[in-house]
């Protein structure tokens, strides 16, 4: 696998994770401040999409950490 490919992989776990953190934290009725997990998912969405990530991966990685 290429670096890039390593990297993209990567960004989408990491899409992926902040999304299971950012759900979990609003379905957990408490007065969370989700602001550092709502920076990092821009910031892994930002990096997956100059990586070359299609709409469809992203929302695919976003799909998958909701439960």
């Amino acid at each position: 696998m290429s670096s890039t490919t390593d990297r993209l992989d990567r960004a989408l776990a990491q899409i992926t994770r902040a999304t299971s953190r950012l759900d979990a934290a609003m379905c957990s009725g408490l007065s969370v401040d989700v602001t550092d997990v709502c920076q990092a998912l821009a910031a892994w969405d930002t990096e997956a999409r100059a990586l070359g990530a299609t709409e469809q991966q992203i929302d695919d990685a976003q799909i998958a950490g909701i439960s």
